[in-house]
């Protein structure tokens, strides 16, 4: 079992399950995604089982390396009621089917690795770059040219497809529902300053270890 000093290192202390969470870490007023209206559960719950699951020092996080294993146990601590009992709500938020909760999630994630992110944008912006080059030359260009240019970027493409694949799991802590989700809302979150800079800029202040 788990003891309170065990989550000492995190953005607030999410052990049994605290009220006004907002005042606890006030940086969540700073971000867009967490000022949305989440209906389906109560928020400060949803804030303490963000952090238990997606915190890259959560001890939860080194726990249980399975995402669906471990958002099960974060619930089940914080609720201290087993999975068979959980509401409707909770296992909407599990299974991804609140896109503003996956937001919030892919928000949290992104705000903590903005190096990492940083990079998987530049990333997706080169591939997009060298993937319409080819298809315009494919149009436009001599057909032998464009097949010769084909055959040299391909494998490009895939290293990069692959890096790009590897960054998401590095980024979003392997969960592959808020994977899905982040593509179309990847430039947005980029541009968006995540935690270092807040510090930097004295925007946040930053747990005392």
């Amino acid at each position: 079992m788990y003891k309170k000093e065990d989550f000492d290192n995190l953005y607030w202390n999410p052990f049994g399950n605290p009220k006004g969470v907002r005042k606890l870490w006030n940086t969540l007023n700073l971000y867009s995604e967490f000022n949305q209206n989440l209906v389906i559960i109560e928020e400060d719950l949803f804030f303490n089982y963000m952090e238990l699951v997606y915190h890259k020092d959560s001890i939860m996080v080194k726990d249980y390396d399975n995402i669906n294993d471990r958002k099960i146990k974060a619930f089940e601590f914080l609720l201290e009621e087993s999975f068979s009992k959980f509401s409707s709500g909770v296992k909407r938020i599990i299974n991804g089917d609140s896109s503003t909760a996956n937001k919030m999630c892919i928000r949290f994630c992104t705000m903590q690795k903005s190096q990492e992110y940083a990079l998987l944008a530049t990333s997706y912006i080169a591939y997009d770059k060298l993937l319409f080059e080819m298809e315009r030359n494919l149009i436009e260009g001599d057909i032998s040219d464009a097949i010769i240019m084909t055959e040299r970027t391909q494998g490009s493409l895939e290293k990069m497809l692959n890096r790009i694949n590897e960054l998401k799991k590095v980024v979003l802590m392997s969960d592959k529902i808020i994977e899905s989700e982040v593509d179309d809302d990847l430039l947005k979150y980029a541009r968006v300053e995540g935690i270092t800079e807040l510090v930097v800029k004295g925007k946040v202040k930053m747990p005392k270890r």
